[in-house]
């Protein structure tokens, strides 16, 4: 026997090794064995004393062989005539056991023996199969090179993950699938490790014959013959890119998890805490060992009290992630809100194993949520007051007119003072508005701040409540602002040549998201009429055109339609022609006897008010509009069958457009501004402060803003922080705004910086002397936060 195999198979002390020398008969035919070595595995695997084998027969040494038993089959037809290994079973009755074993021919006429004792694994298939890829069909590479590191044998799995046949690799150096990765240092500590007689193991990241690289996991062994001299190498290796790849993976989620910045724990099945990261650490005050080891309160208590928690232990049952808020209490023993998501692990076999908890700390949004519903209640309480007072001055009024215009002599005292009383309403509604869209700034400032967040799906419903309330309370206060500049004749139109269908085409795209819900089909019917024009306020004819068309989707049936006409009216003398738009709805229809209540302030029909919400302002400001156009508006309807509203206004009859060829540029989308600079705000009230203060945090962190309450010493202060923009509200307390704005113009250290005025007085006038004494732009409060961020990004 060569004595190369000693180092890799003697020392082993779970596989039996024995070489042997084949006996012949006359035929030539195998028919016998003689024991040549064997190690003591051999024998403690047997039972046999190796002085009672040594150079003696398998037939005459080994009971129950002889020479008619299938195991020279096996030999005879497996190895020496097909020149090749086998692997089999093999039962000694003797010895009541079973083995396992791995014959091959090292050389001609002789044979070893590789075995193992499977008689008590013998039921288990997976053994078998970890014997039979020891070699050949192993799951690892096996690669055995000479003394100078030239492949001699390579192993079916080799060719499988290299791409290389065994005949390609023999003869090559194991250099061929070096991918450059490594350095040549780490070569020179693999072979000086080798050629000192050890054992190297390591891994390589190689290359295959494709060029794909792969993870190797490899084990080197040096071979020695009889004088203790190197002959060969032996390489066992294991592809492990998948192991890599996971553990590159598993790295990556461990770090997002211990780095998350929400707070996350791990449990076993009996709610004992195994893991925490730095999050909740930092978060509860508690250390990981303070805190590892202790029970999950919210599991233990859902397990104490199961009746009560049979929906909780339902979800988290189905494999499910429950969600819910709770009270809980730092280790300082402040107490604090939580939002705890809490999901199960499962194992290989369905079966949970674990649960996790992520808690984020919502106590700030908590505090941000009542802010909200303090302002929305006293938002509510003083439209409320608004209302009854205006209903009440409007009843004095009325009054008062009617007594005072009983005698003609009482005439001029009874015009004068209603002017007096007009404006006293006037400013009663002026002042209304600013008080009312103050608070409205703050809640609809802070509900969109909470809607471009991360919510769930009952904070979201919660906050679109609030958005649509405080969108139709902003409408309300806007309809009885137009009402009280109409009644007070102080309402401006630019009266001018309107194209009807340019006209039409634009309210109809305002109004088309409303026909969604409802699914309300809307179409025009244009009758080739493109050049018809009327004298009107474009913008205005659009507005009253909205209203009309606003009511007729929302007291529509399901799934119902709106028509819109156009007509040209010709006088027998064709002299004042007018155009008539009808607007033609399929809805619930108006009774006969609320007809003349339509076009009444804050009537509504007996039919409509559980319907649909809306303020009763729409169609009467519609009418006021179409009567300072010089037009009439009429309306026909029959209930369950539908309503049609006429606009008729004055036609012009012949219109000049001119057709210019003027490009139409594409604005490209902007970048977020990412420029520093301070921002100075004057502002008294508390809740918009802290609204664009949480704007700036969140939308523009780079920008540096400074508050400042009242308009004393502004210029001192501009002058020492040096802002490049100016935000500014009108209504502070020892001064108003124009007065700021004045003296910063005059001061030729401060006239060149923006100013922005944020304020809730929304009224035209006031606007355009704001824009005359040189502020840059003016935003009505409630502000929109897009809007906002767009005005402060252009300076």
């Amino acid at each position: 026997m060569q004595k190369d195999y000693r180092q890799l198979i003697f020392d082993n002390p779970i596989t039996g090794f024995a070489y042997y020398r084949a006996v012949f008969d006359d035929m030539g035919k195998p028919v016998d064995l003689v024991f040549l070595e064997m190690n003591e595995t051999f024998e403690k695997l047997t039972g046999i004393p190796r002085k009672e084998l040594i150079n003696k027969s398998l037939v005459a040494a080994v009971p129950g062989i002889d020479r008619d038993t299938p195991i020279w089959d096996a030999i005879n037809k497996e190895v020496l005539l097909g020149d090749t290994s086998n692997i089999f079973e093999y039962y000694v009755q003797a010895l009541k056991k079973w083995y396992g074993l791995y014959i091959f021919s090292p050389e001609k006429n002789h044979y070893i023996a590789i075995f193992t004792d499977i008689t008590e694994q013998k039921k288990s298939i997976d053994l078998l199969r970890k014997y039979e890829v020891a070699i050949e069909q192993s799951p690892a590479s096996v690669v055995i090179t000479d003394v100078d590191a030239n492949i001699i044998y390579t192993n079916k799995r080799f060719t499988e993950i290299t791409g290389y046949t065994k005949e390609e690799a023999k003869g090559q150096n194991p250099r061929i699938l070096q991918s450059g990765e490594h350095s040549r240092e780490y070569y020179d500590n693999l072979w000086k490790t080798l050629l000192l007689g050890k054992v190297w193991s390591g891994e390589f990241l190689n290359k295959k014959k494709n060029g794909e690289l792969f993870w190797e996991e490899a084990t080197i062994t040096p071979i020695f013959n009889e004088k203790g001299k190197i002959v060969n190498y032996l390489a066992l290796k294991e592809d492990v890119t998948k192991r890599k790849l996971a553990e590159k993976q598993l790295y990556k989620l461990s770090k997002v998890v211990e780095q998350s910045p929400n707070m996350i724990l791990i449990t076993n099945l009996d709610f004992e805490i195994e893991f925490v990261n730095d999050s909740f650490v930092e978060i509860s005050g508690y250390s990981a060992k303070e805190i590892v080891g202790r029970q999950f309160k919210l599991l233990k208590l859902a397990k104490a009290n199961e009746d009560e928690y049979k929906k909780f232990w339902k979800i988290l049952n189905s494999g499910r992630v429950w969600s819910g808020e709770r009270v809980d209490k730092r280790k300082n023993g402040e107490l604090y809100w939580q939002q705890v998501f809490i999901n199960p692990v499962f194992d290989e076999n369905n079966r949970i194993v674990n649960y996790v908890a992520t808690i984020q700390d919502i106590s700030d949004r908590k505090k941000v949520e009542e802010r909200l519903q303090e302002l929305n209640v006293n938002l509510e309480q003083k439209v409320a007051e608004r209302t009854s007072e205006l209903s009440l001055t409007n009843e004095f009024l009325m009054r008062e007119m009617i007594n005072r215009k009983r005698n003609e002599a009482e005439l001029k005292i009874a015009r004068d003072e209603a002017e007096k009383s007009n404006r006293a309403k006037s400013e009663f509604i002026s002042r209304m508005s600013h008080e009312l869209r103050t608070p409205m700034n703050s809640i609809l400032g802070f509900a969109q701040l909470f809607s471009m967040g991360t919510l769930t799906e009952t904070q979201r419903k919660g906050v679109e409540h609030i958005m649509n309330s405080g969108k139709h309370l902003l409408k309300l206060i806007n309809e009885v602002l137009d009402i009280s500049k109409i009644e007070s004749g102080k309402f401006s139109m630019s009266v001018e040549e309107v194209n009807v269908n340019e006209s039409i085409l634009e309210a109809m795209d305002l109004v088309y998201p409303l026909t969604i819900l409802p699914q309300v089909t809307i179409q025009y019917e244009t009758r080739n009429q493109d050049e018809l024009f009327v004298k009107a306020d474009k913008q205005r004819l659009v507005q009253i055109l909205v209203n009309i068309l606003n009511n007729a989707i929302k007291y529509n049936k399901q799934g119902g339609s709106v028509t819109i006409t156009t007509k040209y009216e010709k006088t027998a003398e064709e002299l004042d022609d007018n155009v008539i738009i009808g607007i033609h709805d399929t809805g619930i229809g108006i009774a006969e006897e609320d007809l003349e209540k339509l076009f009444v302030p804050f009537e509504r029909s007996a039919n409509l008010k559980t319907q649909v919400e809306g303020t009763g302002l729409g169609l009467s400001i519609a009418k006021e509009l179409v009567s300072l156009l010089h037009g009439e508006i009429y309306v026909e309807s029959q209930i369950d069958v539908g309503s049609s509203f006429y606009v008729k206004l004055p036609h012009v009859r012949y219109v000049k457009r001119k057709i210019t060829n003027s490009e139409h540029l594409k604005a490209s989308d902007k970048e977020v501004i990412t420029s520093t600079g301070t921002v100075l705000y004057i502002e008294d009230n508390n809740s918009n402060i802290e609204l664009i203060e949480q704007i700036f945090t969140v939308h523009r962190p780079n920008l540096s803003l400074i508050f400042h309450k009242s308009g004393s010493d502004v210029v001192d202060l501009i002058l020492k922080h040096e802002p490049y923009l100016i935000l500014l509200d009108l209504d502070l307390p020892n001064v108003h705004g124009s007065k700021i704005v004045q003296s910063l113009k005059e001061n030729e250290q401060t006239r060149h910086i923006p100013i922005v005025v944020i304020s809730a007085d929304a009224t035209s006038h006031q606007i355009r002397k704001m824009i005359r004494l040189g502020v840059n732009s003016y935003l009505t409060k409630p502000i929109d936060v897009q809007e906002f961020l767009a005005e402060i990004d252009k300076y």
